[in-house]
């Protein structure tokens, strides 16, 4: 006999429904998933149901709006027609077949030994060590003919990880030895 917890095993969590948004059927849905962007390829979710059970729904549109300085999820679903249909999804959670997403966030302390590379490819110094901050993990990195220097693990300064070459591409270096 099958278990739902059998059943379960065979799905990853994204998250939860949220609140409806508009008159349509489209709620937001409060995700755990830590590149939302790859929602957007989604075209079917699964609710959890009655008894355990989970059911099938297929996405009719979706998108990703950014609020502050997070990212929401919204999707509409064939089935729920307007604005009480999705009410009375609220809270519920949603589950896609295991393995269809990444939802492993990278981990910035792997990047002890990376090389750090310049916008050009030229290699100018190597990661120490990730540390982290509230804010956002730092790169404390040694920088040739400079020293020490600590690095925002942000868009502004990091633009590439290549895991495959071990490397950091570092933006705007220069910029952040003035500061």
């Amino acid at each position: 006999m099958t278990t739902n917890k059998q059943i379960h095993q065979s799905f990853d969590t994204i998250g939860t429904v949220g609140k409806p948004h508009g008159l349509k059927g489209e709620f937001g849905v409060r995700t755990q998933v830590p590149y939302p962007e790859q929602l957007l390829d989604l075209d079917r979710i699964y609710l959890s149901g009655d008894f355990g059970m989970l059911q099938p729904y297929s996405i009719r549109s979706s998108r990703l709006d950014l609020q502050g300085n997070r990212q929401t999820f919204f999707v509409n679903l064939e089935m729920v027609a307007d604005r009480n249909a999705a009410s009375a999804l609220l809270g519920k959670e949603i589950f896609i077949e295991a393995g269809r997403l990444d939802l492993e966030e990278e981990d910035p302390d792997d990047l002890s030994g990376y090389r750090i590379l310049d916008m050009k490819g030229n290699p100018i110094g190597e990661v120490i060590e990730t540390m982290e901050n509230p804010a956002h993990p730092i790169l404390r990195t040694r920088i040739e003919g400079i020293g020490v220097v600590l690095i925002p693990f942000v868009e502004a300064f990091v633009y590439e990880i290549d895991d495959d070459e071990s490397t950091v591409t570092v933006v705007d270096i220069e910029g952040l030895l003035e500061l």
